[in-house]
């Protein structure tokens, strides 16, 4: 007699899935959809013709990721399953690779995926080793360990492209010893709720608000990209009131107006 068949159904086993996060850097997913200007500008269409516009033949997982980073960078946006390229991406496109304007644009890019902001709010805009990194990954942000090694990479990768740099990895760093801080007080209650934890509230504000990172205990330091090969640098309190604020910003005003009839010179 032949022994009678186990119907019980197999359990599932379910894939551990990483948080939503860019499988292609930055610099590679700009390059992908400048193709997907050139053939459909900004008519909405499918994912599958994307794909097949950067020369896939499928819509497997690995391609359709390109799309999902597109997404993420904010290049494409969905509308009913379908994509078009955004207006910044078009401009990223068209402006020229010295436009300063261009350049804000590619670090917006770059910190619009969540889990690259989210890194960067833990870590106080200063990544660290790969190792320390890949141990957050995996045990706060649930990544599937598979995954976090590519992530690296790619947000690496994305980072540096962008020219941010106080992100901008040096392996040697892991070899340095690092002098401890001396321990520095909070400040008291009455002047915490004092200090105004914002920048300008202007264009120049939100440049500001995008670059700014820390360079040592009390100051920051706000890189402005001019061009190719010029690039300007403020440093300001780490912590401002209002007055004081307020007068930082009326001093930048005047500055500028000295700057312009002085120091600017009539040569592109």
């Amino acid at each position: 007699m032949s022994e009678p068949k186990n119907t019980a159904e197999k359990p599932k086993v379910t894939r551990h899935r990483s948080p939503a996060y860019p499988a292609v850097n930055l610099q590679e997913s700009i390059d992908k959809v400048g193709i997907v200007f050139q053939a459909d500008k900004r008519a909405y269409t499918s994912s599958e013709a994307i794909l097949s516009h950067l020369g896939f033949k499928g819509s497997g997982g690995s391609s359709r990721r390109i799309v999902s980073a597109m997404r993420q960078y904010g290049l494409l946006e969905e509308d009913a399953g379908r994509y078009r390229v955004t207006e910044e991406a078009f401009k990223i496109i068209h402006l020229s690779e010295e436009s300063p304007d261009r350049w804000a644009l590619i670090r917006k890019a770059a910190l619009t995926p969540p889990i690259i902001g989210r890194l960067l709010e833990f870590f106080d805009n200063e990544l660290p080793s790969d190792a320390t990194l890949k141990e957050h990954l995996i045990i706060q942000e649930k990544f599937n360990p598979d995954s976090v090694d590519l992530f690296i990479r790619v947000l690496r990768e994305t980072l540096n492209f962008a020219k941010i740099p106080s992100i901008e990895y040096n392996a040697l760093n892991e070899m340095r010893t690092t002098p401890q801080t001396p321990f520095q007080p909070e400040p008291d209650p009455v002047r915490r709720n004092e200090i105004v934890t914002r920048t300008l509230n202007s264009t120049l504000g939100a440049q500001l608000q995008t670059l700014g990172v820390p360079v040592h205990p009390g100051k920051k330091l706000f890189p402005f990209y001019l061009s190719k090969d010029q690039e300007a640098t403020l440093y300001v309190p780490a912590l401002l009131t209002q007055k004081e604020y307020d007068q930082l910003k009326k001093q930048i005003e005047n500055s500028l107006a000295v700057m312009e009839a002085t120091i600017i010179s009539d040569e592109e």
